[in-house]
């Protein structure tokens, strides 16, 4: 079904016409079909599909990942969320391995969560007053805020708030001391990112003092890109705070120079892959968060638990969907030096994974902490 992950939908229906006597005893074709009726918004018929592959093959891993899906499709969150996270269990079901089933639920799942995790308004708000620095040299207060936020990132969602504002004040005592000291930027812009994303009423879109910390955090990011050089996790976090201000294209294009400086980084290409999907671009958007979750699944069952915690806590935040593409925040006037200069064209997508449609036969973590080194690298 290679010509339905190319977007050619009458290939992939004529191939499927073409099988039509096999689907008599084939789950696998019946899968594929309710895949591409999926992609048309032809939920009935999809549905018809899967009930016959599941008729034909109720253990194959694959059908119940298509039957999520086609829950999400039709607006049935609490139907879809009951299978992927039961609330009285509290972990994701063995998802398939077929990558045309996770790459349409992963899409899926981003159409619903990603828009309500972008604030309606970049007004911000100056911060609460904060308690008194703690008293230290520079250097033990740096690594114990860095050590504190580290174990942060370890606790279950709902209890990282608390310690993350510790290892915040920490930090940022230490920068206050010695701002030039050796990644103290990045290390205080990785604090304000993470408490711009945590504390705060989870149950709740970001508000202006969200967007306060992440416009602070992009500019220490800044800072350590001008003071300690370009690498590609200070480019994620710059990308991060680009999504998060939704600036879609200025991410994208971070996102894709860190991928450049390192193609195998899994937050990375989910990341591109999102800021992709909210400017409309879902088959794109969509290599880019399969390539990721093929690389690391944990990516795409954390997205599935924060959908689950967000519905059952709001569930009428959810009413509708958003459209897409999402509405985009203005870019900044370019520098006249770069007025003239020719737009490069955008890389291609990564390598598409092969159809797999064995496994339809046989039957993102959120970000982390990104580590780099503890001192100047030799001259």
């Amino acid at each position: 079904m290679g010509q339905m992950e190319l977007g050619d939908t009458p290939a992939a229906r004529r191939a499927l016409s073409a099988a039509e006597a096999d689907l008599v005893s084939n789950p696998a074709l019946h899968l594929f079909r309710a895949l591409l009726c999926c992609d048309l918004g032809e939920w009935e018929l999809a549905r018809k599909d899967w009930w016959a592959a599941r008729n034909l093959s109720p253990a194959n891993q694959a059908v119940p990942t298509v039957q999520a899906l086609l829950y999400l499709g039709e607006g049935r969150l609490e139907e879809a969320l009951n299978l992927l996270c039961p609330e009285d269990i509290g972990k994701v079901f063995d998802l398939t391995v077929s990558p045309p089933v996770l790459g349409r639920l992963v899409v899926a799942l981003e159409k619903r969560l990603l828009p309500l995790e972008l604030p309606e308004s970049l007004e911000t708000e100056v911060s609460p007053p904060e308690p008194g620095p703690p008293v230290g040299a520079a250097w033990l207060l740096m690594r114990r805020g860095r050590k504190r936020l580290e174990a942060a990132w370890a606790l279950p969602v709902e209890e990282r708030a608390p310690m993350m504002r510790l290892a915040l004040a920490e930090i940022r005592a230490a920068h206050e001391q010695d701002p030039k000291a050796f990644r103290a930027s990045y290390h205080l812009g990785e604090a304000l990112l993470s408490v711009a994303e945590y504390d705060r009423d989870r149950d709740q879109r970001p508000g202006p003092r969200t967007v306060a910390l992440v416009k602070q955090a992009q500019e220490c990011f800044e800072e350590s890109r001008r003071s300690d050089g370009t690498n590609p996790y200070v480019l994620h976090y710059l990308a991060r705070c680009a999504l998060l201000l939704r600036r879609f294209e200025l991410a994208q294009e971070l996102w894709r120079e860190a991928l450049d400086g390192f193609e195998k980084f899994p937050e990375a290409h989910y990341g591109l892959g999102q800021s992709l999907l909210a400017r409309g671009r879902e088959r794109e958007g969509r290599a880019f968060l399969l390539s990721a979750i093929l690389s690391d699944l944990h990516l795409l069952r954390d997205r599935i638990r924060e959908l689950a915690r967000f519905f059952r806590a709001c569930p009428e935040l959810f009413a509708e969907p958003a459209s897409f593409p999402l509405w985009e925040a203005p870019a900044d006037p370019l520098p006249e030096a770069e007025k003239t200069a020719d737009p490069s064209e955008d890389p291609v997508m990564p390598p598409q994974s092969s159809d797999r449609g064995e496994d339809l036969a046989a039957g993102p973590r959120p970000e982390k902490l990104q580590s780099l080194p503890e001192s100047p690298p030799d001259s």
